[in-house]
């Protein structure tokens, strides 16, 4: 949920810089379901790979709504969640409905509550953890109805969020794969990457474009790339991507570091920040 909020704020800042007052129960929902999507491929690492635990008394709920819809529209394991967004619609807008259900049942209303005492610190809502399913359900379904979907940012919440950000995120993160890991007995190291490493998609049909913008030349070392089948296509900035050629990736902290002072580009996500 705290990722969520995060990423919302950071994606909606307003051109003044200034974070958003409010996010809605449906920006949440959409937002859980991309997180969590990663989550529900199956985890190679480990004798059968299979869709990772992530409670104790049996799959977490969304985790589970998701799976449904991966086995019914997105079978392929490396389907891009866009993609299969698009193949099904509908299938995915009562998805994300679902989602946003049981987000406004259990954890927006519960998640302040500290002992007995709701302590909303963070944000404040319109309902508690008696709210009905039926008001919702009319909601969710674009009938008119008192239901109020805003999550109201505390003041000077939204600022925290994008300044503590880069200190948030990996701590969040760590403690999330901690958890996975310790209810799948897996090493804690096996698994932050799988759960919150950028998604790889099919680049075949850009390879050739960046072949020719990069002069055929390999991103990282500059060598000659003879034909685009033989390169890869690796790390975006904005709205640019490279190719490299394969064999090059043990250069690329080396590399990657002399053209970080000449501009702020392309570095292995495995790399250490240069000490300033």
């Amino acid at each position: 949920m705290l990722l969520a909020l995060i990423d919302l704020c950071l994606e909606r800042t307003r051109a003044s810089g200034a974070p958003p007052d409010f996010v809605t129960t449906r920006q949440i929902a959409e937002k859980i379901v991309e997180i969590y999507w990663p989550h529900t491929a199956p985890f190679a690492g480990q004798t059968t790979p299979r869709v990772l635990r992530q409670n104790a008394g049996g799959q977490a709920e969304i985790v589970s709504a998701i799976m449904r819809f991966r086995a019914r529209h997105a079978p392929d394991p490396s389907a891009a969640r866009s993609q299969s967004r698009l193949a099904a619609p509908q299938a995915y807008e009562r998805l994300v409905r679902r989602v946003e259900w049981k987000l406004i049942e259990m954890p927006l209303p519960r998640l302040q509550v500290i002992g007995t005492t709701l302590q909303p610190f963070i944000y404040e809502i319109h309902w508690d953890q008696r709210v009905q399913h039926r008001e919702v359900r009319r909601y969710l379904a674009g009938a008119a109805t008192g239901f109020d979907n805003r999550v109201l940012l505390r003041p000077g919440v939204g600022e925290y969020l994008l300044q503590l950000n880069g200190l948030l995120r990996p701590l969040l993160q760590r403690r999330w794969a901690a958890m996975v890991a310790k209810l799948n007995r897996l090493e804690e190291s096996q698994l932050e990457e799988f759960l919150f490493g950028a998604d790889r998609i099919r680049t075949a049909r850009i390879r050739a474009g960046l072949w020719e913008i990069q002069e055929r030349r390999c991103f990282y070392c500059e060598a000659r790339l003879r034909e685009p089948t033989r390169a890869a296509v690796d790390h975006f900035i904005l709205d640019f991507a490279g190719v490299e050629v394969k064999t090059c990736a043990r250069d690329r902290r080396e590399v990657g570091e002399c053209r970080t002072k000449r501009a702020p580009a392309v570095v292995d996500e495995g790399c250490e920040p240069h000490p300033s």
